[in-house]
């Protein structure tokens, strides 16, 4: 009995590989646009540009590098967003 769990385990976990997942609405394209709302985020698309999320994580320790860092960040021209946490 646990051979055949085991042989359904890796047949599962082959077959879950194979799968195309889609984690958001904004990734998935499909053949017929029939819906308002896709084509209407298929015009967004092509008008603006997509952003792109960076994360920088820094040690703590030296609070006046972290400042410095903050500040250089946030003079970035093509930046539009800098949360940061406050201490």
């Amino acid at each position: 009995m646990p051979a055949v769990f085991f042989v359904l385990l890796i047949a599962g976990f082959i077959f879950s590989n194979k799968c195309p997942y889609a984690y958001s609405y904004t990734n998935l394209t499909t053949i017929k646009h029939n819906d308002s709302p896709q084509i209407a985020q298929q015009m967004i698309d092509d008008t603006f540009q997509d952003t792109n999320v960076l994360a920088v994580i820094v040690p703590k320790g030296n609070y006046e590098k972290e400042q410095k860092l903050a500040r250089d960040l946030e003079n970035m021209t093509r930046l539009t967003v800098l949360p940061r946490l406050r201490r």
